[in-house]
C-alpha cells in the first residue's frame, strides 16, 4: 500500500476562522437566502455579491449581520449571482466563497430589459427552454431548431465562429441548427411590461452566414397565441464569413405602448444545412435610432400598377 503526503506544514491556527458550508436556498426571481455554518470566534459576518464572475471587492457589500443567514433581495430575474461570506473577528475579516444562486424566471419581465446567452448550456436544452427564460419551438432535438452554441463554432461554410457578447472562446449564443430540415424554428421571450417605456423597441444582434439561409423574422403577441408576424424580416445570407461582425437590428414597438407583449424570433428554413442563424444580446428598451419603414409589402399587382404598404414606427 502506497501513502503520499504533500504540502505539509506547521502553521498557526487562523485567529478568525472562515464561515463554512455556504449554500443558497429559497431562490425566487428577485430573492435568495444565503446560509452558512457559524464560525467560532466570529463576532459577525459580512456578505458581498454580484453577477457571476465579478471581482471580489467590486460587488455589493452588505452591512454586518450577527446571524449565519442573509436574504439578498432586489435581484434581477434569470441571473446568476456569486456570494462571498466573511467572518469578522475584531479588525480581521476572512472570506469564503463564492456560492452561486440562479434567480428564477418572473411572471412578467420589467423593462428596460437585456439578456445575453452566457448563462445557457452550449447545447439543446432538454427542458425546451434556455436558462435565460427564452423558450424554444419546436422543443424537439431532431428537427430544424434553435440550440445553444458554445464558441468557437466550426460550421461547414455557415455560422458565426464567436458570440457577440464576448467575441472569445467560451462565449455562447443562440443558433439555428439547420442540419435537419423543417419549416420554422423560434425562440420566445416575455411577457415584457412596456408601460415604463415611451418609445419601446426590441434590439438584437444577428449573424447570418451561409448560402442556404432562409429568413429571420421578429413577431409580437399580446397573449403568446395570436401573433403579428414579420414586423421585421431579414432574408438570406447577410455575413460573408464566420468572422464578419454581427449586425444590430432595432425594431420599433409604437403600436404596443403600455402593453405587455411576447417577442418571437422566428427562423424560416432555407434550402440546406448551410443555414445557421445566430442571435445574441437581446434588449427591450427605449428606441435609440430613427428607423426606416418596416413590414414592406405589395398587393393588387398588375402589369402597370401595384399597391405598396408598410408599417410606420415613430
Amino acid at each position: 500500500t502506497d501513502l503520499f503526503i504533500d504540502n505539509f506544514g506547521v502553521r498557526n491556527v487562523l485567529a478568525c476562522p472562515i464561515p463554512t458550508n455556504l449554500n443558497a436556498t429559497n431562490i425566487s426571481s428577485a430573492d435568495a437566502t444565503i446560509n452558512w455554518d457559524a464560525a467560532a470566534g466570529a463576532s459577525s459576518y459580512v456578505v458581498e455579491y454580484g453577477v457571476k464572475g465579478f471581482a471580489q471587492g467590486t460587488g455589493a457589500p452588505i452591512g454586518s449581520t450577527s446571524t449565519a443567514s442573509f436574504v439578498a433581495s432586489g435581484l434581477n430575474a434569470a441571473t446568476q449571482y456569486d456570494f462571498y461570506v466573511g467572518s469578522i473577528c475584531g479588525t480581521d475579516t476572512v472570506y469564503n466563497g463564492p456560492v452561486s444562486a440562479f434567480t428564477l424566471c418572473p411572471n412578467v419581465f420589467a423593462t428596460p430589459y437585456f439578456t445575453d446567452f452566457e448563462v445557457i448550456a452550449g447545447n439543446f436544452p432538454a427542458t425546451g427552454a434556455f436558462a435565460n427564460c427564452w423558450t424554444l419551438e419546436p422543443a424537439i432535438n431532431a428537427s430544424y431548431k434553435f440550440t445553444g452554441q458554445n464558441t468557437p463554432y466550426y460550421g461547414w461554410q455557415t455560422g458565426a465562429k464567436y458570440d457577440h457578447t464576448t467575441g472569445l472562446d467560451g462565449g455562447k449564443y443562440a443558433r439555428v441548427d439547420a442540419n435537419n430540415s423543417g419549416t420554422d424554428a423560434s425562440i420566445i421571450g416575455g411577457p415584457f411590461d412596456l408601460s415604463s417605456l415611451t418609445k419601446p423597441s426590441v434590439g438584437f444582434y444577428y449573424h447570418m452566414y451561409g448560402g442556404e439561409i432562409g429568413a429571420l423574422s421578429v413577431d409580437v403577441s399580446l397573449d403568446n397565441m395570436t401573433w403579428d408576424n414579420d414586423i421585421v424580416r431579414i432574408e438570406g445570407q447577410q455575413q460573408l464569413n464566420e468572422l464578419e461582425p454581427w449586425s444590430l437590428q432595432e425594431v420599433g414597438l409604437s403600436e404596443y405602448v403600455n402593453d405587455t407583449v411576447y417577442v418571437r424570433f422566428r427562423a424560416t428554413y432555407g434550402s440546406g444545412s448551410k443555414g445557421a442563424i445566430g442571435i445574441d444580446d437581446i434588449s427591450v428598451r427605449e428606441l435609440t435610432n430613427c428607423l426606416p419603414p418596416q413590414g414592406l409589402g405589395a398587393s393588387n399587382i398588375t402589369t402597370t400598377s401595384a399597391n405598396l404598404d408598410w408599417s410606420t414606427f415613430y
